[in-house]
């Protein structure tokens, strides 16, 4: 399902987990896309990553990841099409991923459309900034909080 719709991607199949996984990945799709644009995140590097860990399909980018959930009430072809649906929007930057950081501690993470601003109410706080990252750059930006 993933190739059919990204079939570039097919090149960036991982033949062994990143150093970050802790689970038993053995039988799951990994696939590490590289960033148009530089991600500044250390920790997680410049690039996509989707994964079928655990049973579920996990989209990560910088700080940002989601799970789509195979075993909830929706049936597995669904999560992956949600999946599939995520991914498309991020390419296409229909949506963006939104970071709260305080220094270097990660505050919390969603998605937000070209003109939306980010609803704060439900991150942990304190948070000093906020930082979006769009996957060509465009929607790029970022917003300091005096403390």
């Amino acid at each position: 399902m993933l190739f059919a719709a990204f079939p570039e991607w097919r090149q960036f199949v991982l033949a062994e987990a990143p150093e970050l996984f802790t689970e038993n990945v053995e039988g799951s799709l990994i696939v590490k896309v590289p960033s148009s644009v530089r991600v500044e995140s250390p920790e997680f590097g410049d690039w996509l990553l989707i994964d079928t860990c655990d049973g579920e399909v996990t989209i990560t980018y910088d700080y940002y990841h989601s799970h789509f959930d195979c075993f909830s009430d929706v049936a597995e072809h669904e999560g992956f099409k949600d999946a599939i649906e995520f991914l498309q929007a991020f390419i296409s930057e229909k949506i963006s991923v939104a970071i709260l950081m305080n220094g270097d501690a990660w505050r919390g993470s969603t998605t937000v459309g070209p003109d939306e601003e980010v609803d704060f109410t439900h991150f942990v706080r304190p948070f000093d900034r906020l930082y979006i990252r769009s996957w060509k750059g465009s929607y790029d930006r970022e917003r300091l909080f005096p403390q």
